[in-house]
């Protein structure tokens, strides 16, 4: 078995429920394939470099998955039926996640650390790291 990172793109104009379900349903088709996803990193919405299928944005996905080589196929075979998916991609996990790519919501747990050791987030609304939470953001989590 070798790590994997799948990237898909799912098309604009969905709304978050529909992407979600679509992200449930290609993470259950890795499991049920016998692989282990260890990580989704929902990038968001974003402008493509060009249009695909008429679509200037898409929403982005990426899978961290431990697989066996022969579920590749599969699993690229069911991405490419859905009328969703815009483009997709499977490389080799080299253990390594570019910085430039965020999670779209703060975690529990912090994207990084500093020099120091502080925790170090990502701030989406503002798109930059911060040492702290704000504090909007840890009253949601209290509640």
């Amino acid at each position: 078995m070798k790590k994997y990172d799948t990237t898909f793109i799912i098309g604009g104009s969905l709304g978050s429920d529909e992407n979600d379900a679509i992200i449930g349903k290609f993470k259950n088709t890795l499991e049920k394939l016998g692989s282990k996803v260890d990580q989704i990193v929902r990038w968001g919405q974003r402008n493509l470099a060009y249009e695909v299928d008429k679509k200037a944005q898409g929403y982005y996905v990426l899978v961290y998955h431990t697989s066996d080589p022969s579920v590749l196929k599969t699993f690229e075979h069911e991405l490419s039926l859905n009328e969703s998916i815009l483009r997709y991609m499977t490389v080799v996990f080299d253990g390594t996640h570019p910085s430039y790519i965020r999670d779209q919501v703060f975690k529990s747990k912090p994207s990084s650390y500093s020099a120091n050791n502080q925790k170090v987030y990502y701030d989406v609304k503002n798109e930059a790291e911060v040492l702290e939470k704000p504090e909007e953001t840890l009253k949601d989590e209290e509640e």
